[in-house]
């Protein structure tokens, strides 16, 4: 019994040893033992519920990467720029790096965003975009970084190729790059925990790639490397249309978080975007509340607590949109709910709808 007590504080004199070391070597706190104030998972809501129900941690983690992909026109951009004014709202500091040149400074007005408060670049280069993302972290005064696109992101030797050689640049060089560069993007991000950086990404289809569902498979440009690094990986697809009278004014964005290393995987839902306006927050609020059973149906009727809403979806939104009180009392309960680790997740995203929404 002695001999296994003596064996005991040794190793534990071996482990301390070898702290002090490391700490000695790489500076204090570069290995220590325990829960760690730092390293807690701090998050912002992103506005809507139904998306921070998704992730499990009550919002967008901060210090983290999120990449949104989809398909063409799924609304990927218009998620990004909602999560850019909600940022806003609470006071933060964001930041669009424009790769694709098609910043809308109208959509994003409508959308909430306050574009006389938001730090805009038209970089092409991938070098030009990460010198920019590493100059904006390291500051660590802002709160959110949007990137768009990955796919757009080009090496300045393609850039400056011109004939033959514009095609002649290997498959694979611009992946290598990329991976290279979240590596090191990512170890930039260790040092400025409170920005979230968004990479918006397409989905494209794999040519020559069989699929038992008879669909071809997608994938994303850019290589693993973005795969590997960000926490979350939101994949977006484009539900029904939304329609004013004869006019397509969204569509609903059916959401799966693909990977997700702050909460529970693979959870879908879905939301009600609008082109120009944002997340449709009535029924982003009935939604969520209806999936935690804390509005609650009988027969045909909606009901909060004791105050009945109306009948049918549609009948209990309107009367939601006539009581702002009792919106914020919903929103409430369902924040607290979100809190404790209760989420949503049950319903299937799949690509489009047959049906609109009028």
């Amino acid at each position: 019994m002695a001999r296994k007590l003596v064996e005991v504080d040794e190793k534990e004199s071996a482990r301390q040893e070898a702290m002090n070391l490391l700490n000695k070597r790489y500076g204090e706190g570069a290995i220590f033992k325990g829960e760690v104030d730092g390293l807690t998972v701090r998050s912002v809501s992103s506005g809507s519920l139904i998306v921070d129900s998704l992730l499990g941690c009550g919002g967008l983690p901060r210090g983290r990467t999120i990449e949104i992909y989809g398909k063409p026109s799924a609304g990927k951009t218009a998620l990004a720029l909602f999560f850019i004014a909600q940022m806003q709202r609470s006071g933060g500091s964001c930041a669009f790096v424009d790769v694709e040149q098609t910043f809308n400074p109208t959509q994003a007005k409508a959308i909430g965003v306050n574009t006389d408060n938001l730090y805009l670049t038209q970089a092409f280069t991938i070098e030009q975009i990460v010198d920019t993302l590493i100059v904006l972290l390291r500051t660590k005064a802002y709160d959110m970084i949007v990137v768009d696109s990955v796919a757009a992101m080009m090496p300045l030797s393609e850039m400056e190729a011109e004939g033959e050689k514009v095609i002649s640049n290997k498959i694979a060089g611009r992946a290598q790059i990329l991976g290279k560069v979240f590596t090191r993007l990512n170890a930039e991000l260790a040092n400025s925990p409170d920005t979230i950086i968004i990479f918006i990404n397409h989905a494209k289809d794999m040519i020559g790639v069989w699929s038992p569902s008879g669909k071809p498979p997608t994938t994303t440009p850019g290589g693993s490397g973005l795969k590997f690094l960000a926490s979350i990986r939101f994949e977006v697809f484009r539900g029904a249309l939304i329609k004013k009278g004869n006019d397509i004014v969204g569509n609903v964005l059916r959401i799966k978080v693909v990977k997700n290393k702050v909460g529970p995987p693979e959870r879908q839902g879905k939301i009600e975007l609008y082109y120009m306006s944002g997340v449709d927050m009535i029924s982003d609020t009935f939604d969520a509340a209806e999936g935690l059973e804390i509005i609650k149906k009988t027969g045909n009727t909606y009901a909060f607590k004791e105050t009945k809403l109306g009948l049918g979806r549609e009948g209990a939104k309107d009367t939601l949109r006539s009581s702002p009180d009792i919106v914020e009392l919903i929103r409430r309960d369902v924040g607290e709910c979100l809190a404790t680790g209760a989420g949503l997740g049950t319903g299937a995203a799949t690509e489009d709808d047959s049906e609109g929404v009028e």
